[in-house]
């Protein structure tokens, strides 16, 4: 039997945790940039975000692999797209 209590109780925990970042009104697009060579403070990677009204914003990486830090950085200092 399906317990529809626990259910609302894990979507409420979800959004509640989303609730502790600010929220931008606009739809972004994000893109990762490769480069052969090393670029300043040994990073080789950038993760650019862009929004639908002309906002851009990159975050240098050393690794492919830390994109998702970015996008967390991302929703920590500008918010989280809706």
């Amino acid at each position: 039997m399906y317990d529809c209590k626990s259910c609302f109780v894990t979507i409420l925990l979800t959004i509640d945790h989303l609730l502790q970042y600010r929220c931008m009104h606009h739809q972004i697009f994000t893109d990762m940039m490769v480069s052969n060579t090393y670029l300043h403070w040994n990073n080789k990677c950038a993760q650019v975000v862009v929004s639908d009204f002309g906002w851009v914003h990159v975050y240098p990486m050393i690794a492919k692999g830390e994109g998702h830090k970015a996008l967390f950085l991302m929703f920590q200092y500008e918010g989280l797209p809706l």
